[in-house]
């Protein structure tokens, strides 16, 4: 049986940031959201029995959910500042070693923390179009009209539920009543700070630092994505697990929602392999 869900606030500067958290062993897996999303997306895997010896952490970013919303927004609420975020609240988090798991843009913030944690054992990057410098967006993305939503400060419902159809594979039916609630909640001003922040470059050429990080990265992606490029993915050149990109079956962009049982296994022989990785790096 698994263990109950919990929620706790750490702090980011002066901001509150909610975590929901399952005890158990380590390594933790720590989930980090994209945009204008929660720990909601990560509902499948925080409730999973086949990961239910490990213990298991979902922060919401600044701005996002019931954390508070920054009054630096050009600061906080840009890939640097989230990745500034992500290291600060890992250190007041009850952890040792522990593997990341960021979805799609929680991924690149995700990315760009790692050099400053050293307990960081793996990375998952899910569905993450990993930036290089230059960066090319229609590369990394299908020519979706959804794609503007994502940055759009101020979107209407009709744009939200056109957003969240193209998320998930075309004639998946669950889709969560929370997306649209999250994207509602966010600060809009963190969507708009973000395009900025994209659009000046502001960010780290990610896969350089894939390419130099001393731990093992899985990149995922779904067969069936109608949102992001699944050969930008397959095709980047980092060093992956297994020598190529976890292909999620019948999944578009949201593969731990939508195939959460053969994402869930990956995930689990992914901690393993970085356990024994680590292990092995400790052997004289």
């Amino acid at each position: 049986m698994a263990t109950e869900l919990t929620s706790k606030t750490c702090q980011f500067h002066n901001l509150k940031v909610n975590v929901t958290e399952r005890a158990g062993k380590s390594p933790a897996i720590i989930f980090i959201p994209g945009v204008s999303m929660t720990g909601e997306i990560w509902k499948k895997q925080l409730e999973s029995e086949l990961l239910q010896d490990y213990q298991l952490i979902a922060i919401d970013l600044p701005g996002h959910g019931t954390s508070d919303n920054s009054a630096s927004p050009a600061t906080d609420y840009t890939i640097p500042g989230y990745a500034a975020a992500i290291t600060e609240m890992i250190q007041q988090l009850p952890v040792d070693e522990f593997v990341l798991v960021g979805y799609s843009l929680g991924g690149n913030a995700a990315i760009e923390a790692l050099p400053a944690l050293e307990k960081c054992i793996g990375i998952m990057a899910v569905t993450t179009a990993v930036a290089t410098k230059p960066f090319m967006v229609e590369k990394a993305f299908q020519a979706n009209p959804a794609l503007a939503t994502i940055f759009k400060e101020d979107a209407n419902d009709e744009e939200i539920s056109t957003l969240a159809n193209a998320l998930f594979a075309a004639g998946y039916n669950d889709i969560p009543k929370s997306f649209k609630t999250d994207f509602q909640n966010t600060d809009p001003k963190v969507r708009g700070t973000l395009a900025q922040c994209i659009a000046e470059g502001n960010y780290e050429d990610e896969v350089a630092i894939l390419n130099k990080v001393q731990i093992p990265v899985a990149i995922v992606t779904g067969t069936d994505d109608q949102f992001g490029n699944p050969e930008y993915l397959k095709t980047l050149p980092v060093p992956k697990w297994t020598d190529a990109a976890i292909e999620v079956p019948g999944a578009g962009h949201m593969p731990q929602l939508e195939n959460s049982e053969f994402f869930n296994a990956a995930l689990l022989r992914f901690i393993v392999h970085c356990q024994a990785e680590r292990e092995a790096a400790r052997v004289p």
